[in-house]
Parts: structure tokens; C-alpha cells; sequence
């Protein structure tokens, strides 16, 4: 599964993306990345906040 991201809005401070490591390899829903949450400056946002996403099913031949 590929999820395919687009920024909501122009970032001004650091934005840390060290918790979008832990999906690699996973199957995950959509629920799922919602409740992801990211540092962002000094505080905590969430996945919807910072990102309009698609998850994209992998083409098998």
C-alpha cells in the first residue's frame, strides 16, 4: 500500500516526521494515520492537520 501526501499548509517551523518510520511494511486505515501525531515547533498535531493523504492499493502483475 502506498499513501500519497500533500501539505495543507506552508510550514514554519520544524515538523518531525520520525513517527511515519513505524508504518513502513504495514498495512494501515485510515482511522489509523489520523491518530497519528506529529511534533510540530511545540506541539503535537495531528496527521489531518498537516497533510490531505490517498491511500493507494499496490499494482500486483
Amino acid at each position: 500500500m502506498k499513501v500519497v501526501l500533500k501539505l495543507k499548509k506552508e510550514l514554519n517551523k520544524i515538523l518531525d516526521l520520525r513517527s511515519l518510520s513505524n508504518l513502513n511494511g504495514k498495512s494501515i486505515s485510515t482511522k489509523e494515520l489520523c491518530k497519528i501525531k506529529f511534533l510540530y515547533g511545540r506541539r503535537f498535531v495531528s496527521f489531518e492537520e498537516i497533510f490531505s493523504f490517498k491511500l493507494l492499493q499496490d499494482k500486483k502483475i
